[in-house]
């Protein structure tokens, strides 16, 4: 995969840092090309591993508001 001409480094590197929680520098040491890769390799995960995940059933979802709180409301 090649990189689009403009390759804005410092939103990829953000973005990647908030979606893995690995710090800054791992990505800062990839070059553009890597970084694609990478990208391309985790939608490619994330496209495969989609619809996979049944809806949690009344007692799960009560729970996970109990530990987590309610969104939205």
């Amino acid at each position: 995969m090649t990189p689009p001409a403009r390759y804005d480094a410092t939103a990829r590197i953000s973005n990647l840092c908030g979606v893995t929680g690995d710090p800054p520098a791992t990505f800062r040491a990839m070059t553009p090309r890597d970084t694609a890769l990478f990208v391309a390799a985790w939608n490619a995960a994330q496209e495969e591993a989609s619809g996979d995940v049944p809806a949690p059933d009344m007692d799960t979802l009560e729970r996970l508001e109990e530990r987590y709180g309610r969104r939205g409301a």
